[in-house]
């Protein structure tokens, strides 16, 4: 197959969904500007009149308020299931510091009391992590660790994180640079047009070897496992085929709804204005979005919304850009989720997204838009040595899925499909418990395994997110 056109004409028709999609992000401005200058109360009485006029509006309620709705953070959300949780920091060789959240295991006391020398002792007191596995879990795009925590109604031990700890593994959660937690350099501020310069080659080639080697060199361990969701598993394929050292410390790669090669984007309304994105040159995009972070909005609208009104939200953008019903997540959990689903990103990363999406292959950031012929480099995922399961579902029509599974079927050691699933599915569905944990917990028995063996220390890889 030849290499992609960078020149690539838009239509009529794209330049009509350019100027209709323009419209509805100045809307949006002016709605919000309304807004903010109205008085609170009167929002609420005029809010309150439209659902009086239009009662199918009315989104419904939870039956039930949990502790969880006041735990804004991570940490929060860990420490409120009763586990204790640690935050590190990790450096990238590009100044970038990321941050990454450690469940060792869970409190003897699930109480919330005031510390006390007794209470502070069972703090200190984790569960022994020597001779535990490890395992690293990404997150996918526009999201952060909270993902993996993010309260289910009444069975937060039903998560995958917490079965994984419950089994005996040190969890590590990573945050990749841009997100909540990961908002930090060394030389530059979120401010600045230059925080944002980064695409999925700098999560490949910095922030997945960045958080390898930092877990290696606490815990002293040669080997961990990873576990990637969506666009987690995505960096970690591009970085498991171009850093050998970094591939050569994984002892399992578990890839949940993988995205590599996209199939298709949007339906509806969601096709008419997204789809023409990818033909055009970033400049438009810049236009749209801005040079910084992608939709920041979305944080004033899920302050602004309740937990309720915002779940509508996510669900009919998700419907309209994927097509994905949302069917199989409990409709009393997606209040709870959907508030912990939202997290920065750049608009570079999006523009990343749509040269692959036009590409129609697995490929890094094309910084040529002016002469034709241009191909970017591909990642090599053909190369890829690590063990590696994949699990998708059946009814997850955005990645393109048996692609994926040709390219690394010499490293594939299981494959998993889930007829019904679609893609967040994997993170939060009635059924995970059931459909994807028993596997994914005997994947990591067989290739991991409890109380491996591990070395007096680790030397820093040739391979720090810089060298390949």
């Amino acid at each position: 197959m030849g290499g992609p056109r960078e020149a690539v004409s838009v239509g009529l028709l794209g330049y009509v969904s350019l100027i209709v999609s323009f419209t509805l992000m100045v809307s949006e401005v002016v709605v919000r500007t309304f807004v903010l200058i109205l008085p609170i109360r009167l929002f609420t009485l005029c809010f309150g009149i439209i659902l009086r006029i239009l009662p199918f509006l009315k989104a419904k309620r939870s039956t039930e308020r949990t502790k969880h709705h006041v735990c804004n953070t991570t940490v929060d959300i860990v420490e409120a299931a009763g586990y204790v949780v640690e935050e590190h920091v990790a450096r990238c060789q590009d100044g970038f510091l990321l941050a990454l959240h450690r469940i060792t295991g869970e409190k003897r006391s699930h109480k919330h009391t005031t510390p006390t020398a007794t209470t502070l002792h069972l703090l200190e007191d984790r569960s022994d992590t020597s001779q535990k596995p490890v395992v690293l879990m990404l997150h996918g795009f526009l999201m952060s660790s909270e993902c993996w925590v993010a309260p289910l109604h009444g069975a937060d031990h039903s998560l995958l994180v917490y079965s994984l700890v419950d089994s005996g593994y040190d969890v590590w959660l990573g945050n990749n640079r841009g997100n909540k937690y990961s908002n930090k350099h060394t030389e530059y501020k979120p401010s600045e047009t230059r925080f944002w310069d980064f695409s999925l080659d700098e999560l490949a080639l910095f922030d997945v070897p960045t958080m390898i080697n930092h877990i290696c060199a606490i815990t002293k361990e040669e080997k961990l496992a990873v576990i990637g969701f969506s666009q987690g598993s995505t960096q970690a394929f591009a970085t498991f085929s171009l850093c050998k050292s970094v591939a050569e410390k994984v002892s399992l790669f578990i890839a949940l709804a993988p995205c590599c090669k996209l199939k298709r984007f949007g339906k509806g309304l969601g096709e008419f204005l997204v789809s023409p994105l990818r033909f055009i040159s970033p400049t438009p995009m810049h236009i749209l979005f801005g040079r910084r972070a992608f939709l920041p909005v979305t944080l004033y609208w899920q302050q602004r919304l309740s937990s309720s009104w915002f779940a509508k939200a996510i669900e009919f953008c998700t419907s309209q850009l994927f097509g994905w019903s949302s069917s199989n997540i409990d409709e009393v959990d997606k209040p709870l989720v959907y508030d912990h689903l939202y997290s920065s990103s750049s608009v570079k990363m999006v523009i990343h997204w749509c040269q692959m999406l036009r590409a129609n292959r697995f490929q890094m950031f094309s910084d040529n838009f002016t002469f034709p012929g241009y191909v970017p480099i591909g990642y090599p995922v053909h190369q890829l040595t690590v063990p590696t399961a994949v699990f998708y579902g059946g009814k997850d029509q955005v990645p393109d899925t048996p692609h994926l599974l040709q390219q690394v079927q010499h490293s594939l050691v299981f494959t998993h499909e889930v007829p019904h699933y679609e893609h967040l599915d994997f993170l939060w569905a009635k059924d995970v418990h059931a459909a994807v944990n028993p596997h994914v917990l005997q994947l990591l028995e067989k290739h991991v395994g409890l109380g491996s063996p591990r070395s007096a220390s680790c030397t820093p890889p040739p391979c720090d997110g810089q060298t390949f």
